[in-house]
């Protein structure tokens, strides 16, 4: 049968004149292979539905593929994450029910999120049935929130980011991602911790009680901070001090620091939003960034009482 240009649906190979998508999909299979996440966003005809079915057949020696519609979720069923997750868990164990190149253990993981009453609940299952699993699929999503700010920075054209949250709650991991990212994008990132502004210790602000509060803003050293963000609209050069925590101490050596328009100042630390900063780097496109661990107050049943 010879073959036709088709204008009404997917392509198939051998049927319909088609644009070679080789390197197409060796360029997709990198960013799965990196971990990435993609989209394929264009008008109707321009080739996603045949992008993706070809995509499937590329990756499957290396990947367990299952390839989903959305289509087939009803819309009041994206309204919440616990009827999604139902929706979403019952439409991939419809694809891989009578597959016998999925493993048992991810057919019962699926099971288990169908059953689940929940999104916390589900979570739960989770963490039973696979520890690392429910892990890596936090950090993953972790990973997809920050490279979220990442593009609002670069669409923004941001100069310094502040980026502030409680201890352990991901501030500097976070940094490491947006960092990268810039500096993947062709710019400079220089990562600064307002850590090492601190005030020597003898130095500290008290508590009521007469012990040292490093909690307090009064406990860094804003004038510094001050002088090195003058010195870089000034000259684009400045020296940022180094704390010695062994010590308790501001150490002898310093950072050389310089800045251009390329270069984005990510500083992190506890204070980073703090009204006395900003007018410290307000002269600078500043993109203000709050990281959290998530900590949403439920009830017994699992209900949302308040929303963090």
């Amino acid at each position: 049968m010879p073959r036709i240009f088709n204008i009404n649906g997917a392509c198939r190979t051998g049927r319909h004149y088609m644009v070679k998508l080789e390197s197409r999909l060796c360029e997709i299979k990198i960013m799965i292979d990196n971990g990435d996440y993609f989209t394929i966003n264009k008008a109707r005809q321009y080739g996603k539905t045949t992008t993706l079915r070809a995509l499937v057949d590329f990756l499957k020696e290396d990947y367990l593929v299952i390839s989903l519609d959305f289509q087939n979720i009803e819309s009041a069923e994206f309204m919440s994450g616990d009827s999604f997750v139902h929706a979403l868990a019952r439409e991939i164990g419809k694809k891989i029910r009578n597959r016998v190149d999925v493993p048992e253990d991810i057919k019962k993981g699926v099971e288990l999120l169908k059953k689940a009453g929940n999104l916390p609940e589900a979570k739960e299952e989770l963490l039973h049935w696979d520890p690392k699993a429910l892990i890596l699929s936090e950090e993953k999503a972790f990973r997809q929130r920050v490279i979220e700010v990442f593009w609002r920075a670069e669409a923004e054209e941001s100069q310094v980011i502040l980026l502030s949250g409680p201890t352990s709650s991901g501030k500097t991991t976070a940094s490491r991602i947006l960092a990268e990212g810039l500096t993947r994008n062709g710019n400079r990132a220089v990562r600064i911790s307002l850590d090492d502004f601190y005030k020597d210790r003898v130095d500290a602000p008290l508590w009521e009680d007469g012990q040292k509060n490093f909690e307090t803003i009064d406990g860094l050293d804003l004038d510094t901070l001050g002088e090195c963000m003058e010195d870089l609209l000034a000259t684009g050069h400045t020296k940022v001090p180094i704390f010695d925590f062994a010590s308790g101490t501001r150490s002898p050596l310093s950072r050389d620091l310089t800045f251009d328009d390329r270069t984005c100042l990510i500083f992190e630390g506890l204070h980073a939003l703090n009204p006395r900063i900003t007018p410290l780097v307000d002269k600078f496109r500043i993109l203000r960034l709050y990281i959290s661990v998530h900590s949403d107050y439920v009830d017994g049943e699992g209900r949302t009482l308040i929303t963090a």
